[in-house]
């Protein structure tokens, strides 16, 4: 891995916190100028998805949709509770904020996060199924998400399924046969050895992509974060409330389907954990900027809870999972 990449995955928190506090005082002071930067937008939002499907293998994929009781266990738990719960907190919530509405059930409906891998080896837990995950949730949101927005946001604002499916062919099947052609050309130029420098030293970059969005998404709203600071409190607690709800419902049925700590703390993060990179890429091209910020508050709000249970919580976490009688014995089918 080169200083660079090392570099970028060490800090990325710091990283992403530091430039978006740059990008917010400068559309703050400077609103003209952060509204010009946003021609950069599509830029910075491939090299922010690229570098992690180069991560996706094509045996995965395919081993992904093999068992039909684990892909219908990861569909269901993915989507459909998170999906359901955001409906009904928007409408407590943000009944007169259609635009907050729509980015909560937007982040409900986003595929796992591209780096459940790296959390997922934090805490000791199965990294392979984790890859799995990836790609089942990513390519099932292709259709899922466009047919949740249509059924659950239509409410707030108009919906346009076909549209959302063709922004999700941009944004993740296009970057995901890019990351698969790389993969094969730089396998068949220096082999095997060459093909794992490229999955350690590329997918860190994915960082500096996710730092320029947000960077130009938050100079952009700046001046809507200010002026809706209640609405953004509001935003933070109720996107909170989602994530517990989310990982709650993971524990529940890692346990009941009696999985072993390994494969349950993944079925949990990734079913809590959400791909805000995706979801702010969507609703910069197809939604109102305050849809966006929701977005970004989601991954400022994830973040310590994604910290939390890798790293601190994991001793609690395995007896959860494994405690009780004839429970954690049972491998995930991958």
């Amino acid at each position: 891995m080169s200083r660079v990449a090392h570099f970028l995955n060490a800090h990325a928190g710091v990283i992403i916190f530091s430039v978006s506090l740059f990008g917010f005082l400068l559309g703050y002071l400077h609103p003209g100028m952060s509204s010009r930067l946003t021609i950069f937008l599509p830029v910075t939002v491939f090299f922010m998805i690229y570098p992690v499907m180069v991560t996706v293998a094509p045996n995965e994929l395919g081993r992904a949709f093999v068992d039909l009781r684990f892909l219908t266990v990861v569909a269901l738990l993915s989507f459909l509770p998170g999906a359901l719960a955001a409906r009904v907190l928007s409408g407590v919530f943000f009944a007169g904020r259609p635009d907050f509405a729509v980015g909560l059930i937007l982040y409900s409906l986003l595929p796992t996060i591209n780096a459940l891998g790296s959390w997922v080896r934090s805490a000791g837990g199965n990294v392979t199924l984790s890859i799995v995950m990836l790609s089942v949730t990513q390519l099932l949101a292709i259709v899922v998400l466009p047919a949740g927005m249509w059924l659950l946001a239509r409410a707030f604002v108009e919906v346009d399924p076909l549209v959302l499916i063709r922004g999700l062919v941009q944004i993740v099947v296009l970057p995901l046969v890019l990351g698969l052609l790389t993969r094969a050309m730089v396998r068949a130029r220096y082999g095997e050895r060459g093909l794992q420098f490229l999955l350690v030293t590329l997918p860190p970059y994915s960082v500096a992509g996710m730092a320029g969005t947000f960077f130009l998404i938050i100079s952009r709203s700046a001046h809507d974060i200010i002026e809706h600071l209640t609405a953004v409190t509001s935003a933070i607690l109720v996107l909170a409330t989602l994530y517990v709800v989310q990982m709650l419902l993971g524990v529940v049925v890692a346990k009941w389907l009696r999985f072993r700590y390994e494969d349950g703390f993944v079925l949990m993060l990734g079913a809590a954990a959400k791909n805000t990179a995706i979801g702010v890429a969507l609703a910069s091209l197809y939604f109102n900027p305050l849809t966006v910020m929701v977005i970004v508050l989601a991954f400022i709000v994830q973040l310590p809870f994604n910290l939390l249970l890798s790293m601190g919580l994991t001793p609690q976490l395995q007896a959860i999972l494994t405690g009780g009688a004839g429970s954690g014995d049972r491998a995930a089918p991958v």
